[in-house]
């Protein structure tokens, strides 16, 4: 007599794949889990296919075989939820599943043992319908739990995934870059801090982001950082190291508004002396590899601060006369409870254009961004190809996209160049590397005159790399001060109220020594002086005039 189908079990079965595959697909151990899963799936069944004849003493071998390593993989589940992506309730949960599991188990060994059966023909394929069935069920019931159920990330969880990235990724694992497990096991007793501080919460959570920010701090990368959206602003102000003071080299709108000029130079800020205030910034504000990056930056970030609040400022004057003037930083809307994470519109970068009145076109590019950035900054350059040199600046240049910044390039060269090596990690080498070609393709019209670029510390990322092509090659002359040094690749991950961004490949020269840290050094290095600023001159730019009349003038041209 045919036993009747235990619909009972088979909801029991249908249940445990509910729970294993969603644990399965949720999970950062996705292998591991997935493994525990057809341990308790196949196993009962393969061995009731085995030993048919057995099947009672088989049924408790493999109900003791189960419920160990199950209520073990719960078990730790319930009380370190980061490791199996679960929430400690959710956690709770599944350990309550485990008696649900384990009765399955009979079923699953006597469905092995009547499939046999039916194949070899001692019994009809009906007796091994009921275990086909829930089998079906589970696998049916598990995928519709994966669609009803999505991904869980908690922030943990999000921690070590970022540290198998950098693992994976990053791309300065020599001597000289940093120790990522040191760092690791250095700081993640912090996030793990923040993360209970935080609690059950998914909404933006300070101490967390904090921690996040801290760590990134350590890799001195300025393409790896973590930070709140609108959580610190600054102004339009700017502020620049000049003869070793903070000076206000461009007052912006913020600045006009409440009475900066140029060449004003700040004493202190909100009263406290500016010395003392570069010295307590923190380490994720002056997080870049090379020591004048930091430097720079550090002036750069003086104003920095909560969005729309006031700072003060104690400047003096050409004569040497001081006042207090109030500059109000950015109003932004730090991330609120419940915010998904950001999904900014992508900038568009700036293009400017002049014909100067010494007979030679400028051409200013802000960044590499923007849909309409390629069509816009093409236009700019054709419209001064008639004039016989051009000036192309690139100071404070935020980088960007290199296939924007490979476009501008292809306008100035008539010929395929490669001009650097792009790099990735690649722990199968013995480099521990693997590079590509950085090519520029001519593009459009080829603009043949002399080119002389514009560049200071603040051309970073992609700007860099667009120096470094026309400058390196011969094809151009650079005038100014160093670059940032930071020309790796960014790869962003979201979270809430934020974003991490981890480098993920290195620009280097075609004799594959790497500009991070380095730069692009000026063939002519033109200081900054404070006479320069206060009087309006741009040094800078009357040193690639007087090149271009000289170059202008060799080819002929005049």
């Amino acid at each position: 007599m045919s036993r009747p189908i235990s619909w009972t079990r088979v909801a029991a079965a249908a249940a445990f794949g509910f729970l294993g595959v969603a644990l399965a697909l949720t999970s950062e151990a996705s292998i591991v889990v997935l493994a525990a899963v057809l341990l308790g799936l196949l196993v009962p069944t393969l061995a009731g296919w085995a030993f048919p004849a057995r099947p009672r003493s088989l049924r408790r071998v493999a109900w003791l075989a189960v419920a160990l390593p199950a209520e073990v993989l719960l078990a730790v589940a319930a009380w370190n939820h980061e490791i199996l992506d679960l929430m400690p309730l959710r956690a709770a949960g599944a350990l309550l599943l485990v008696p649900v599991w384990v009765a399955a188990v009979p079923e699953l060994v006597g469905s092995g043992a009547a499939l046999r059966a039916s194949l070899t023909g001692r019994r009809p394929l009906v007796r091994a319908l009921p275990g086909l069935a829930g089998i079906l069920l589970v696998a049916a019931a598990s995928f519709a739990t994966y669609l009803a159920w999505p991904p869980a990330i908690t922030r943990m969880t999000f921690a070590s995934e970022l540290q198998a990235h950098l693992l994976a990724d990053y791309p300065h694992r020599d001597a000289s870059g940093p120790d990522l497990e040191a760092l690791w096991e250095k700081h993640s007793p912090q996030l793990r801090a923040a993360d209970r501080a935080c609690g059950a919460t998914t909404s933006p959570c300070l101490p967390f982001a904090h921690a996040l920010r801290d760590w990134m701090a350590e890799l001195r990368n300025g393409h790896t950082w973590a930070a709140l959206d609108g959580e610190i602003v600054g102004s339009d102000v700017l502020i620049e190291p000049v003869e070793e003071r903070a000076v206000v080299v461009e007052p912006g709108e913020d600045g006009e508004h409440a009475g900066l000029e140029a060449g004003m130079v700040v004493l202190a800020v909100d009263g406290i002396p500016v010395d003392r205030v570069l010295a307590r910034l923190p380490s994720w504000v002056t997080a870049y590899r090379a020591a004048r990056t930091r430097r720079y930056y550090s002036f750069r970030s003086l104003l920095d601060g909560p969005p729309g609040t006031e700072a003060a400022l104690t400047v003096e004057d050409e004569a040497g006369n001081t006042r207090e003037v109030r500059v109000r930083r950015a109003a932004g809307e730090p991330a609120s409870p419940g915010e998904p994470p950001s999904e900014e519109l992508e900038p568009e970068a700036a293009v400017d254009v002049e014909r100067l009145p010494e007979g030679y076109g400028y051409v200013w590019l802000e960044a590499f961004e923007g849909s309409t950035f390629a069509v816009r900054a093409e236009e700019a350059i054709d419209s001064v190809a008639d004039l016989p040199g051009l000036v192309l600046d690139l100071r404070h240049n935020a980088g960007g996209y290199t296939d924007l910044s490979r476009g501008v390039l292809g306008k100035f060269f008539s010929r395929p160049i490669t001009v650097g090596l792009d790099c990735v990690a690649d722990p199968e080498r013995p480099s521990g590397t693997s590079c590509s070609d950085h090519l520029v393709e001519p593009h459009g019209k080829i603009y043949t005159g002399p080119v002389a670029v514009l560049i200071d510390e603040d051309v970073f990322s992609a700007g860099e790399l667009a120096a470094h092509g026309l400058c390196s090659t011969g094809r151009a002359r650079c005038f100014g001060r160093p670059t940032a040094g930071e020309t790796d690749a960014v790869v962003e991950l979201p979270f809430p109220g934020g974003h991490v961004g981890y480098a993920a490949s290195d620009f280097r020269t075609t004799s594959g020594n790497s500009l991070f840290g380095r730069g692009v050094v000026p063939q002519q290095l033109v200081d900054q002086r404070l006479d320069d600023v206060r009087a309006g001159r741009d040094p800078d730019l009357t040193a690639a005039l007087n090149w271009l009349d000289l170059a202008v003038v060799r080819r002929g041209h005049r």
